[in-house]
C-alpha cells in the first residue's frame, strides 16, 4: 500500500470563532491547487481520500481529490482530528482495500504518525509545513515501524514541480 500523508494548507488565523471552523485562506486554497499539480506530476492517484473533520483539512482534501482522483471515495475520519488515536487510525488503514490512500490532517499529529510508521519507537523528526506531503509505502497493511519513506516534499517543492507542467 502507498499512503500519502498531507498537512492542510494555509488557513485563517485563530480568531473568535471555533478552531474547527477555520477555513483555508484564498491564498492557501490557490497554493493547494498548485500543490495538486505537483502531485499530479508525481502521478499521485489515491483510491481513497480521508480527511480530518476540521474545515481547513476538508477543504484541502477536496482540492486535492478534485484534481487527482475525483471518483475516489472521500471520507471524514475522526481519527485524523487533532489529538485522536494514531493506533485507531492505523487499524482503520490496515483494513483498507485500496492500494493507495491519501489522508489530510494536522500538526503535531501527522509528523508523529509518520515517524511511528517509519520507525515506531525511535525518535524521528518529520517536518510538515502547511501543504507538505509525504509518501510512505508498505509491503502489507500499514503498521507502526513497517513503512518505507518514498519521498517527503514541502509545498514549495510541490508547487515547483507543478509549475513545470
Amino acid at each position: 500500500m502507498e499512503l500519502y500523508i498531507v498537512r492542510h494548507g494555509p488557513a485563517e488565523e485563530c480568531g473568535e470563532g471555533p478552531d474547527a471552523e477555520r477555513a483555508l485562506t484564498p491564498k492557501g486554497a490557490a497554493r493547494m491547487g498548485q500543490v495538486a499539480r505537483g502531485l499530479r506530476a508525481l502521478e499521485c492517484r489515491p483510491g481513497r481520500v480521508l480527511t480530518s473533520p476540521l474545515r481547513r483539512a476538508e477543504q484541502t482534501a477536496r482540492i486535492l481529490a478534485e484534481a487527482l482522483c475525483p471518483d475516489a471515495p472521500f471520507e471524514m475520519c475522526e481519527q485524523l482530528a487533532p489529538g485522536a488515536s494514531a493506533a485507531q487510525l492505523v487499524a482503520e488503514l490496515a483494513g483498507a482495500a485500496e492500494e493507495c490512500v491519501m489522508m489530510v490532517g494536522h500538526n503535531p499529529d501527522l509528523p508523529a504518525l509518520a515517524a511511528r510508521l517509519l520507525c515506531n519507537r525511535c525518535k524521528a523528526d518529520v517536518h510538515f509545513r502547511k501543504g507538505a506531503v509525504c509518501c510512505l509505502s508498505f509491503d502489507a497493511a500499514p503498521a507502526f515501524g513497517a513503512g518505507r519513506l518514498e519521498w517527503h516534499l514541502q509545498p514549495a517543492q510541490l508547487r515547483a514541480l507543478g509549475a513545470k507542467r
